[in-house]
């Protein structure tokens, strides 16, 4: 049997979202509270909408030969500085990996400590590189469960979790907003001081 060599607009959305949502932001983005949305209109009309054009033109401009960071960087550049470019982006979120799972076990001085990070990096590269010899519907398979597992769902039991916090009288933070962007800013710098 044939392994299959597209994916899906299915696939391809969760993994798109996979690349750009991720959970690791949501915790510092909480703390500026009303004021996150005009961040968020900020990054999306500013960062990701121009990115995404940019993207879409560079998609379909080498749509022919693979097209990606690797494929854009190597015909502006060349073979090696797009190498370089694709394993910079990837062994940036393998020691952001790395230093999760660091303090997940309850160990936080692992995040700093050069040989677990290159340990796991290396053990990281060889399964990336079995999955990948599985073809591209294991690594679409992976990334869209991955996705749905670890950000859809935590997020969906956050929003659950306060409705339940609201549901149960308690108050929330939203209720007490200042009147002014005055206000905002000097009750900011007060909590930064």
């Amino acid at each position: 049997m044939a392994k299959r060599k597209n994916i899906t607009t299915t696939q391809l959305a969760l993994m798109t979202a996979a690349a750009v949502i991720s959970l690791r932001g949501l915790p510092m983005m909480a703390q500026e509270e009303l004021t996150m949305f005009f961040y968020i209109f900020f990054a999306t009309f500013l960062f990701l909408i121009p990115a995404a054009l940019v993207g879409a033109e560079l998609g379909s401009a080498f749509a022919s030969k693979g097209g990606g960071v690797y494929t854009w960087v190597k015909e502006a550049f060349n073979k090696h500085l797009g190498f370089t470019a694709i394993f910079l982006q990837w062994i940036q979120n393998v020691g952001f990996a790395a230093a999760s799972i660091a303090y997940m076990i309850g160990m936080p001085g692992l995040a700093q400590n050069g040989l677990f990070v290159g340990l796991f990096s290396i053990a990281m590269y060889w399964c990336a590189t079995l999955v990948t010899l599985r073809g591209t519907s294991a690594i679409s398979g992976i990334t869209s469960k991955g996705f749905l597992i670890g950000t859809v769902l935590p997020g969906i039991v956050v929003i659950i979790m306060a409705v339940i916090w609201m549901a149960g009288g308690n108050s929330v933070a939203l209720e007490h907003i200042p009147d002014t962007v005055s206000q905002v800013v000097n009750i900011d710098a007060a909590h930064h001081v």
